[in-house]
């Protein structure tokens, strides 16, 4: 059929729990604890909700064969959030059991769940301080005098005779939406050129109303060289490329950051194990023109394949342009919120090529061998910014609001903002200016890897490499703890520190003698795997056993565990909570892991 429909359901649901417990009969004098014991019951719930309606429509009409596409879909994103705490168990020394009595009596699923979400279900409302407020959140505090007024039992469960001086509670139930329309058009004429166009409308609850909408359309042509009479027959694949698209980005919003929202924060427990519940605080400003941040790119590119594509491979160069970017940023003091979301004015610009071939060395019946690779180098630059904002925050005894980055235009993104060390002086002090561009970044500018996969018989053989090259890690781990410092308050160092010349008195400020290269090549991944030859056996098609390393040596100059460390850009920075990259404080190593494992198909 020319015209097909198809509608989707997707549902993905998750639970998270945590459970925090001490004994009154405890050692452990934190929080006055010891003599009554105290516990802790947090819960993540999450559910996704997603519908996706489409329309395909194929036709060939002389030599143009078309592959229309349009639909519509939309996302629910729901995060049901609470966690909740007792003080003062008195004589209870099955202790253990109060898993069970916090987790069902204070939030049992939705058997019970109204007793955060309604407090009059307490049953003691005339000693309840809290309120329902801002987006479905709630904060109870409660203070129980067993002689007086007690918490009754059908309410927290726990063995006869136990009392509960003081019980808080929080919860969060927050859902975000996302609306889409969307249609994709490809066109081939002839067999040899190629046309494609796509609109999106993305529709976002995380904006105000006068933004929630972005559109953004692409485009792309081919050309299919190898068709044509005058390309050697040399080349079996050899096609040219274009395209130009706008594509939305949301992420790092959280609920309703366009909007003011007020709602109790935290309630606690003070050490006399009264519930003291605060006043409100506010969640965000109102910032109705916030909006989509959009990146636009252009590419161009070849794809080709020589001898059968005996040898094959691909050619990309590119230009992106990232505008309205999304930032939260801090708010001038004094303020309700410290922080509030806004679209920088500025473009992040990435240009850059990317190859990849891969050569097939050999292939016979009983044995092959491929060799791939790529290499790719992308330049960052953020341009037409007139500010400078401190990121990169440095941990560390003495080091507070210390920062080793900075955005500023005219320079890539995580560029390192430092004093230039030259040593010690005669008294053993550190030698440097004021802090300054060093012209160093933590992003890398190539980026490469190597693929080897071998066949011989039953035997299989793949392994993988990567590397990346040209960016610079700063060492917070050294900065915090591996100086004189450290020793004159009777800490640990490594034993370079002890023949630097630093005085024990010296300011370990923020340096380049912390800033180090991160170029590496790991070893990502090798599997050796040997299919078992079943002969006619029926019941079993197939069986296959294989060992698998990951992670197995890094090869690098950097005196850390791991190079490549804060590689996630949604590791937020506590100075201003920028993006953060390239900082290294002390970051857990990628673990070396060995898997031996059978597959086997009937």
């Amino acid at each position: 059929n020319a015209l097909t429909a198809k509608a989707t359901y997707g549902l993905d649901m998750s639970v998270g729990e945590r459970v925090a417990l001490l004994s009154g009969l405890s050692s452990n004098i934190s929080n006055n604890a010891t003599g009554y014991g105290r516990g802790q019951y947090n819960e993540n719930r999450t559910t996704s909700n997603l519908v996706e309606l489409t329309l395909a429509y194929n036709k060939k009409v002389a030599n143009v064969a078309m592959e229309i596409v349009g639909g519509y879909s939309f996302q629910s994103f729901r995060n049901n959030y609470m966690w909740a705490q007792a003080r003062g168990f008195s004589d209870f020394e099955n202790f253990g059991n109060m898993e069970n009595e916090l987790k069902w009596s204070m939030y049992a699923g939705e058997r019970e769940a109204q007793i955060f979400r309604n407090y009059n279900n307490w049953g003691v409302a005339d000693v309840l301080t809290g309120a329902v407020s801002g987006s479905g959140g709630f904060v109870s505090g409660l203070n129980v005098d067993s002689d007086v007024n007690p918490l009754p039992r059908y309410l927290f469960a726990r063995p006869e005779g136990v009392t509960v001086d003081a019980i808080i509670a929080n919860y969060y139930d927050q859902t975000d939406y996302l609306q889409s329309y969307f249609a994709r058009g490809n066109f081939t004429i002839s067999d040899k050129y190629l046309v494609s166009a796509t609109l999106r409308i993305d529709g976002s609850s995380k904006f105000g109303p006068d933004n929630q909408y972005g559109v953004f359309p692409s485009g792309a042509v081919a050309w299919k060289l190898d068709q044509e009479g005058f390309i050697p027959e040399t080349f079996s694949t050899l096609k040219l490329r274009a395209g130009y698209g706008i594509v939305g980005n949301q992420d790092g919003l959280g609920y309703g950051n366009f909007i003011r929202r007020d709602r109790y924060a935290d309630a606690s427990i003070n050490d006399n194990r009264e519930a003291i519940v605060p006043g409100t605080t506010t969640q965000g400003f109102a910032e109705p023109g916030l909006k989509w941040e959009q990146t636009a790119q252009t590419s161009v590119g070849l794809d080709f394949g020589i001898l059968q594509d005996k040898l094959s491979g691909t050619f990309d160069v590119y230009v992106k342009n990232t505008t309205d970017l999304l930032l939260k940023a801090n708010t001038a003091q004094p303020a309700s919120a410290p922080t509030f979301f806004t679209n920088l004015d500025a473009t992040v610009v990435n240009k850059g090529w990317e190859l990849s071939l891969s050569y097939n060395v050999f292939d016979k019946t009983d044995a092959s061998f491929t060799i791939s690779g790529n290499v790719s180098h992308n330049e960052n630059m953020l341009e037409d910014f007139g500010g400078a904002l401190d990121a990169g925050t440095i941990r560390g005894q003495g080091l507070s609001l210390a920062y080793a980055q900075r955005l500023a235009g005219g320079h890539p993104l995580f560029s390192y903002h430092l004093r230039e060390f030259e040593g010690f002086d005669s008294n053993g002090q550190p030698i440097g200016d004021n802090q300054t561009f060093v012209g160093k970044s933590a992003l890398p500018t190539w980026v490469a890897g190597l693929s080897l996969n071998a066949r011989y018989k039953g035997f299989d053989l793949a392994m993988y490499f990567s590397g990346q090259f040209g960016h610079y890690v700063y060492s917070n781990t050294r900065n915090a703890f591996f100086t004189a410092g450290s020793i004159q308050g009777a800490r640990n160092v490594t034993k370079d520190v002890l023949t630097s010349g630093e005085s024990g008195t010296a300011e370990a400020a923020v340096s380049t003698r912390f800033l180090e290269k991160g170029d590496f090549v790991r070893m990502q991944n090798f599997t050796l795997g040997y299919n078992v030859n079943l002969g006619d056996m029926k019941f079993l098609r197939k069986l296959r056993f294989y060992v698998t390393g990951q992670n197995l040596f890094v090869i690098t100059d950097y005196s850390g565990l791991d190079p490549e460390v804060s590689s996630s850009p949604a590791n937020y920075d506590l100075l201003n909570e920028l993006p953060t990259a390239g900082i290294d404080y002390t970051a857990y190593p990628r673990p070396r892991t060995f898997t031996i494992g059978l597959n086997a198909s009937f």
